[in-house]
């Protein structure tokens, strides 16, 4: 069910974002990209992760043991986020449709304010939406 409602979103063009392991998940139902399994996966506090446009690095929280497949990457997505423990994908952002996701806790110490940017973009989306 929750493919559909991904699917019927980004047909409609609403604004969405994953976080969290459902950046892997969603990945793969809306064959974006697949996942495949981390040798020892991102857990805990402290994990820096670059944001690919700015450059500016957040200093997250992470707790997955799967990531977005880089070679199996669709065409359709960008990556926007990248972790600097071992370089795998952290963030994506859909080309066409008002989507995003971000691999970790966005809402989570430490620096909870190091990734407020990522809720201000999802709010912008909407409200550009309502219009």
């Amino acid at each position: 069910m929750r493919l559909t409602h991904i699917q019927t979103f980004l047909e409609a063009r609403h604004p969405n974002v994953w976080d969290l392991s459902w950046t892997s998940i969603d990945g793969t139902c809306i064959r974006i990209a697949k996942t495949q399994k981390m040798g020892h996966g991102h857990h805990g506090a402290n994990h820096p992760v670059q944001d690919l446009k700015t450059g500016v690095v957040m200093i997250t929280s992470q707790n997955h043991g799967f990531c977005l497949d880089e070679s199996q990457l669709s065409d359709q997505v960008e990556v926007t986020h990248r972790s600097l423990f071992d370089g795998t994908i952290q963030g994506v952002r859909h080309k066409t449709a008002p989507a995003f996701g971000f691999q970790g806790h966005p809402e989570a110490s430490p620096g909870p304010h190091d990734v407020a940017p990522l809720f201000d973009q999802f709010i912008k989306s909407m409200t550009k939406r309502v219009g």
